[in-house]
């Protein structure tokens, strides 16, 4: 179990989330106008019939424009987001590299990473 409360990991992941999105905004790095961002709780790991809903940390959804979403990014990211907590390799990595790591259902999108037990999905 982290010595970090929840509160304490969601405010972090809240403030990093934030600062990320408006410097990718000003820096104008963001391809679309529409993202979901999940932090997975670190103090989890994997277990057959383990929900995104029992995992997730913090997520906030982005729109650029203002526009509703035209897809379900927020399920998207925690379909990567899982995908890496089951595998501890970054949903790229899986796609790219290991695709016999994937199982019917999982996401087949790059753009989660898993750095230091953390887990992070867009």
């Amino acid at each position: 179990m982290s010595l970090l409360h929840p509160a304490t990991i969601e405010g972090l992941a809240r403030d990093f989330i934030e600062v990320w999105v408006k410097h990718l905004i000003e820096e104008e790095r963001v391809s679309g106008s529409h993202f979901h961002v999940v932090v997975l709780d670190p103090t989890i790991t994997w277990q057959e019939g383990i929900t995104a809903e029992e995992t997730v940390a913090f997520e906030m959804s982005v729109s650029i424009d203002g526009k509703p979403f035209a897809y379900p990014y927020d399920e998207i990211a925690r379909g990567k987001a899982m995908l890496s907590l089951r595998t501890g390799r970054s949903s790229r990595e899986i796609v790219e590299f290991a695709p016999h790591l994937l199982r019917e259902g999982d996401v087949l999108h790059p753009g989660s990473v898993v750095v230091n037990g953390l887990i992070v999905a867009v």
